[in-house]
């Protein structure tokens, strides 16, 4: 049975930065983001805005999620430049501690070629989860800095 599945969701500020800012020491931006989510079973499609104000991004994706094969993401959205945005997930392993490996590819595609591309890599090992994420960002949206960059995660399952 497919069920409908809706979703809404707002970050941000409702009011201006007032004199004396609260977070005057933070090193963030302020910033804004309406994020709408339908899915129905496993097709799954995504709309958000960021920013409507200041440096505008509008993005749509249309994901398709399958126990077996995995999830397969196509998304399309327009900052400073158009981009296309294409990942795949493999499937993650349905056992709570066992021992596997999971790979997660995506690239970005604007008008002159590839604008960025990266891997995860998840290795299960009995009830902890070990996370590499890489991208090489080769231009980026407005302000998003260019570059090499790596993250590692540690996960209890």
């Amino acid at each position: 049975m497919c069920a409908l599945a809706n979703q809404v969701g707002y970050w941000g500020r409702l009011e201006p930065f007032g004199p004396r800012n609260l977070f005057a020491y933070e090193a963030r931006p302020e910033g804004q983001r309406l994020d709408l989510l339908l899915a129905y079973g496993p097709l799954e499609g995504r709309y958000y805005l960021e920013n409507p104000l200041g440096n505008r991004m509008v993005g749509v994706e249309v994901a398709y999620g399958d126990g077996a094969l995995g999830r397969f993401r196509v998304g399309w959205r327009e900052g400073s430049y158009p981009e296309w945005l294409l990942a795949y997930a493999m499937p993650e392993p349905d056992r709570a501690c066992c021992q596997a490996l999971w790979l997660a590819p995506q690239v970005g595609l604007g008008l002159e070629g590839v604008s960025r591309y990266g891997l995860t890599l998840r290795l299960y090992d009995g009830c902890f989860a070990y996370e590499l994420k890489a991208q090489n960002v080769l231009k980026g949206q407005y302000g998003e800095a260019t570059g090499f960059s790596l993250g590692f995660g540690l996960r209890v399952r």
